[in-house]
């Protein structure tokens, strides 16, 4: 599971994500740079742009969002928009952004966020996660 790698270098559009790892649902210490589950890794790089409706489940995956890259999330027709199931994953944004147009479940995962933007729609539920926010990064919520 580890070793599943997959990068996406050009503009895609999905239905949905499931990471499909391992979760662990401890609280990760307060200086991890990385989840504490074990699952495959997903590369988005090059200024593409990954569209994916419905719902990114992270489940202990790895994202990396480089070199001014984009996924947004959004609905696909009235439901979804969300980031979910994330205990056990990492989230890097290096240069890139990560939009959730709905919610953010992010608890028990860790955000890493270089010269990028994680922003999200709605509801920021986000509980025993670490947020390691370097220079140029932000975190947001988008008020529509």
């Amino acid at each position: 599971m580890a070793d599943d790698v997959t990068t996406i270098s050009s503009n895609t559009s999905w239905l949905n994500y499931n990471g499909d790892g391992t979760q662990d649902s401890d609280t990760p210490p307060d200086n991890a740079t990385s989840g504490l589950g074990t699952g495959p890794t997903l590369n988005v790089t090059n200024g593409a742009l990954l569209e994916i409706s419905g719902y990114l489940n992270l489940n202990a995956a790895t994202l990396n969002i480089t070199d001014g890259a984009t996924v947004s999330v959004v609905p696909d027709g009235i439901l979804g928009g969300d980031l979910t199931n994330a205990a056990g994953g990492t989230v890097n944004i290096d240069g890139g952004t990560l939009t959730l147009s709905n919610e953010f479940n992010g608890n028990q995962s860790v955000y890493n966020i270089t010269n990028g933007t994680l922003s999200v729609g709605n509801d920021f539920n986000g509980n025993q996660a670490v947020y390691n926010i370097y220079k140029g990064g932000v975190l947001r919520r988008v008020v529509s």
